[in-house]
């Protein structure tokens, strides 16, 4: 079964961590030592990728954070960071840092005795400068990005732009949601806003919505509206729905903050640190299509049974989740024998059909009314569980511990106040027999 890879890292970031470890691996840095990484970072399936194509593995994770430790990160153990401390031959280490963090991370590993580039290594950020061919290239890249933007207002007419330079379902879903409240408008079509994303299925949740218009520009293109708002901040017609309002420590003056731990979920950071709302407002909901007769091609050329089908959705373009095929043969398995048909939502070229059940490769606009005929639901954390999370149905989405991007605390639905019928299932990659009956116990 391919599992999708993780986008969350610029191409130029992936690109720049990649050629040190591979410089420093050329070097005999890594040789002979345990992997270690510094922070169970959101794009540690990636991480891990570049060092297997490099012949090696994560060992374990350390962090500064002490509720991660004992937790799993993608199935790593996540430690302390004083715990590399009592390891008995630091030399056997090699702790990799790729973080813009490094700083604060590497004074921790100083303050236990290791030593910068070798028993640790900052990947990922230039420790040269050069002034002036640095002001060169920007001043060039700015000038460009400023005729990209010129060129997108005039094709908008004038109207404003909403940028979602993420390319995730759920940020434009859940950012949409909040934006009628933020442009002072009853739904998305009426702010008058052009929405712009940079993944054609990003275009479909937002036609949910109804935006007047929206347009899809390439990653790179978004950088240059980014750079742009980030260089004339409040003198351009754009702003970025994520980013574009007060800072989150501005939530700490709100409600929904507690005394020992920011209670922020990914609903807040949106209404009140990207839009500067009061507080959250009631979300405005999409509009679904009902198209009976291609729902009932879906379950008859498919093999599917009505009120009786599992549609599940083992994918996140954020993350390759640590459920192995053997585990989802055994759900498939077990579910079969309690009477239920099983499919697969298929979203991309690699996101294969799970074995045992159907490929399904259903429209955005048909996700919801699908699941609704069909009764059930289990997904991997993603953004197409945030386009479903208002279907009438038996809806299962499984989140990771200690993985940042998949935090239950975070992004869950009960957490965010926007559907508490969903039953949320948080696995922490050890006991997976466990995990597979409180999974099945919903059936």
């Amino acid at each position: 079964m391919k599992k999708t890879k993780s986008r969350l890292l610029h191409p130029k970031s992936r690109r720049k961590i990649l050629s040190d470890l591979r410089r420093l691996a050329k070097q005999g840095k890594f040789k002979g030592k345990k992997i270690v990484v510094f922070g169970a970072v959101y794009y540690l399936d990636e991480l891990r990728e570049m060092l297997n194509s490099l012949g090696m593995d994560i060992g374990f994770i350390v962090d500064n954070n002490p509720a991660k430790i004992g937790q799993l990160g993608l199935g790593i153990e996540i430690r302390s960071v004083s715990s590399l401390a009592d390891m008995m031959n630091k030399d056997a280490v090699a702790v990799i840092i790729a973080s813009g963090y490094y700083l604060a991370m590497s004074q921790s590993l100083k303050k236990i005795g290791l030593v910068l580039n070798r028993d640790f290594f900052i990947v990922g950020n230039d420790s040269g400068f050069n002034f002036v061919g640095d002001f060169v290239r920007n001043t060039s890249y700015m000038v460009s990005a400023y005729a990209f933007y010129k060129k997108i207002a005039r094709q908008c007419g004038g109207a404003p732009m909403r940028l979602i330079h993420m390319p995730c379902l759920g940020d434009v879903y859940i950012a949409s949601m909040y934006l009628p409240a933020a442009e002072g408008a009853a739904n998305a079509y009426e702010s008058g806003c052009v929405l712009i994303v940079t993944r054609n299925t990003c275009k479909r949740v937002g036609e949910l919505f109804g935006y007047r218009e929206i347009k899809v520009v390439t990653e790179k293109q978004a950088a240059k509206l980014q750079a742009v708002m980030s260089f004339l901040r409040g003198g351009v017609n754009i702003k970025n729905m994520l980013y574009h309002g007060t800072s989150l420590e501005n939530i700490s003056q709100t409600p929904f903050y507690g005394k020992e731990r920011p209670l922020v979920n990914f609903a807040d950071y949106i209404a009140i640190g990207a839009y500067n709302l009061t507080g959250r407002p009631k979300p405005v909901l999409p509009e679904f299509s009902n198209r009976a007769e291609t729902l009932d091609a879906l379950f008859t050329q498919n093999g599917l049974v009505k009120g009786k089908t599992v549609l599940i959705s083992p994918y996140s373009s954020h993350f390759a989740a640590s459920i192995t095929d053997e585990v989802w043969q055994d759900i498939i398995a077990r579910l079969k024998e309690k009477g239920y048909t099983v499919a697969t939502n298929c979203g991309g070229e690699n996101e294969a059909a799970l074995p045992g059940t159907a490929p399904l490769f259903i429209e955005i606009r048909d996700a919801a009314a699908f699941l609704e005929s069909a009764g059930y639901f289990i997904g991997i954390r993603s953004g197409f569980c945030d386009v479903v999370s208002g279907a009438k149905c038996t809806k299962v989405v499984i989140y990771e511990k200690g993985l940042s991007v998949c935090d239950v605390n975070f992004f869950g639905f009960r957490a965010m106040g926007i559907a508490d019928d969903v039953i949320e299932i948080v696995s922490d990659g050890r006991d997976m027999k466990a995990f597979a009956d409180r999974v099945l116990a919903n059936f």
